[in-house]
């Protein structure tokens, strides 16, 4: 399979230029790398500014500039590009599938063309940054169930998100935690002193033989689905398996819901899938069991009884403006719901059972908010401390494909970015039987994206993956740009110091540290490049210094330096320790170690 030419802007001008026309002329398509070290932000911005524009334009605007036959620019729509078959004077291949219905293996981004298809009614997709909602666009009919109703969905039109519900229900515990009312570490019991689960395994319920012993179920293990308890209970009991179509994965598509006592029944009566802490065993059951508990928890401090419903409303809701996100469909809300050809679903009250499980209604909008304040702690309507954010952000549990991890309600996908490192996607998807979505987030790059579905296709993913491989490399850029003009050049004192900051590959490295005529790399290093760790702080970093003997074997990975880390204090500062500060509009880097201020040169 080909691949998309990259290009580096670190290339003699001359080979910039021809590669840019090469692949312009063959496949079409190019990534441009070192793009944030080389264009300054501002630019950047302009340019997707500037294309939005375009793009938001009347299609029979857009259209008096259509591609000539014998021009190589021009407007096209979207398109399939197969890059396997692009070689023969930059010919396209237009089939979208193949002979078995999938999609081509060659680069394809086509969300126009795919929603349009019959398994599909309606799609929202956006992308978030720190400052909000980027940009966002809609595909489809919002009414696929009326056919006099063309109109089109936006990043206000109200879907419902399934198990996304959970990521609300996991932000709500933290913002608890955070307000002294419960611990992740608490266990249910404490909520509900009555509370059992079956202790036996399946082969002793089998054999009729039980357990008593009672293995703690906290919090935590509820929301990082390792509580142990089945993925929907009671479970019902088809005794004509396999020989039938079942549904598998879904909550009740008849709208008839078990309530609480049925539920707590059945936890005491079945065996746990597995022991607690054991691997993660996705669970509906327990995330309905996590909103009932802190429903209780809010309930135990302030002395007055409060609905799921109302809890989520009065701490998430209403702080972050979410005015589109409920658990009912009410009539004020109807005429921006997005409906499926069978609407059936929109109507359906979960209960307070279930709604901390899948019950939420909400919109691109207002979860790009939701969005924001995740990945800016520091703004102004944040709900959480930075402690917990940190806390959030973190794998509980990694799977042996190594590319899936599980976290506090998190379905954690790794991916590479350009320079093939690795990069963490937090996400949460929801499926239904006629709406679908998924919100994914990268802390690092500092950006999320959004999909929101109506109709029978399920895979939201497939939207969010080409999303983010199409954004990911301009935040990456942006990165790179911040990161060169706040850190990177050569810093000198008087005297024989001397230190030089680079970035490469995507890394802050110290090239050269020359302290008082002493060559520190040299000695400390063995003469390799130091990475600069952030402690998290802005501006304040650690030099990964390491063991000589062991920093270039590449079986001891990061182990060697983060078993190194602050070793020592000269000047009442750790010898590692690098900051930067902003003194009158001029940069500084300060070693307080060896008690040198260094400016940039």
């Amino acid at each position: 399979m080909a691949t998309i030419p990259h290009i580096s802007l670190d290339a003699p001008r001359a080979q910039i230029v021809k590669d840019l026309r090469q692949a312009s002329l063959s496949s079409g398509f190019f990534q441009l790398v070192d793009l944030g070290a080389h264009v300054p932000r501002e630019i950047i911005l302009q340019m997707f500014e500037q294309t939005r524009l375009f793009f938001d334009l009347p299609q029979e605007e857009k259209e008096k500039v259509t591609k000539q036959s014998h021009l190589v620019g021009g407007y096209e729509g979207w398109r399939f590009y197969d890059l396997n078959k692009t070689g023969d004077g930059g010919k396209l291949d237009n089939k979208a599938e193949d002979d078995e219905g999938g999609w081509n293996e060659g680069f394809a981004i086509a969300p126009e063309q795919r929603a349009a298809r019959d398994d599909m009614d309606s799609l929202v997709v956006g992308v978030v940054g720190v400052n909000g909602l980027l940009w966002s666009r809609g595909y489809g009919r919002l009414k696929a169930n009326d056919s006099a109703d063309t109109s089109v969905p936006n990043e206000h039109s109200i879907y419902r998100v399934a198990s996304v519900s959970k990521l609300f229900a996991t932000l709500e515990t933290f913002i608890l935690r955070d307000r002294g009312h419960l611990h992740w570490d608490d266990p249910v019991t404490r909520f509900y002193p009555n509370f059992t689960h079956g202790a036996h395994g399946w082969h002793q319920r089998l054999l009729g033989s039980a357990s008593e012993d009672q293995e703690p179920i906290t919090l935590r293990h509820l929301a990082s689905h390792m509580s142990g308890i089945g993925r929907d209970y009671p479970p019902e009991n088809l005794d004509s398996w396999p020989d039938m179509d079942v549904p598998m994965g879904l909550l009740s598509p008849s709208g008839a819901y078990p309530q609480k006592d049925e539920i707590f029944k059945a936890i005491s009566e079945y065996p746990l899938v597995s022991p607690p802490n054991t691997f993660p065993v996705y669970s509906n059951t327990g995330f309905s069991l996590l909103g009932w508990c802190i429903t209780v928890a809010d309930q135990q401090q302030s002395g007055t009884e409060i609905s799921y419903a109302d809890l989520i409303k009065r701490d998430i809701f209403e702080p972050l403006g979410m005015n589109g996100s409920s658990f009912l469909l009410t009539k004020d809300k109807y005429a921006n719901m997005a409906l499926p050809q069978i609407p059936d679903e929109a109507e359906y009250d979960m209960t307070e059972a279930h709604n901390s499980a899948g019950g939420q209604f909400s919109s691109v909008s207002d979860l790009a908010k939701t969005v924001q304040v995740l990945l800016n702690p520091r703004h102004f309507r944040a709900l959480l401390s930075s402690y917990s954010i940190r806390e959030w952000f973190r794998p509980l549990h990694i799977f042996p494909d190594r590319l899936t991890q599980a976290g506090l309600v998190w379905e954690i996908l790794e991916t590479e970015d350009t320079r093939g490192r690795t990069q963490h996607y937090y996400s949460k998807s929801g499926n239904l039987q006629y709406y679908h979505s998924e919100v994914s987030i990268n802390r690092e790059l500092g950006f999320g994206v959004i999909v929101l579905m109506a109709g029978v296709y399920a895979d939201a993913s497939w939207f969010s993956k080409r999303m983010i491989n199409t954004f990911q490399p301009a935040f990456e850029g942006l990165l790179a740009h911040q990161t060169v003009k706040r850190y990177a050049g050569t810093w000198k004192s008087e005297g024989e110091n001397e230190i030089v900051v680079q970035v490469k590959a995507g890394v802050l490295w110290i090239t050269k540290a020359v302290i008082n005529g002493f060559d520190m790399l040299k000695v400390y290093t063995g003469n390799i490049p130091a990475a600069l760790w952030s402690t998290g702080r802005l501006d304040e970093f650690r030099i990964a210094i390491g063991r000589a003997a062991l920093n270039l074997d590449p079986s001891m990975g990061c182990l060697p330096y983060w078993v190194t880390f602050d070793p020592f204090n000269s000047r009442d500062a750790p010898v590692d320790l690098i900051l930067f500060e902003n003194q009158d509009e001029n940069w500084v880097l300060r070693y307080p170690s060896v008690g040198i201020a260094f400016k940039r040169v």
